[in-house]
């Protein structure tokens, strides 16, 4: 039995995802309840939790993909947000 990744999905197909969710909805604010794409949901809340570390001195984010991810517009934070689900 591996651990490596069998179930992992790429970190570019996901960023991919999110790039063609933004061009069909105009934002990257992936609802809790995303039917289409469940897993693209998770990916969005992982990094944002991945950035709340970065900024605490320990996580896997990097800068390429900061820079990756706000050229999409891509909100760090959330918890002011009324008119998102």
């Amino acid at each position: 039995f591996e651990w490596s990744g069998v179930n992992r999905v790429d970190w570019d197909v996901r960023f991919e995802e999110l790039r063609k969710y933004k061009a069909k909805h105009g934002d990257c604010l992936v609802p809790r309840k995303f039917a289409e794409n469940p897993q693209l949901r998770k990916w969005v809340v992982q990094q944002r939790v991945l950035y709340k570390r970065l900024c605490s001195g320990v996580s896997s984010m990097n800068e390429e993909r900061i820079g990756l991810l706000n050229s999409l517009g891509f909100e760090w934070s959330i918890v002011n947000r009324v008119d998102w689900d």
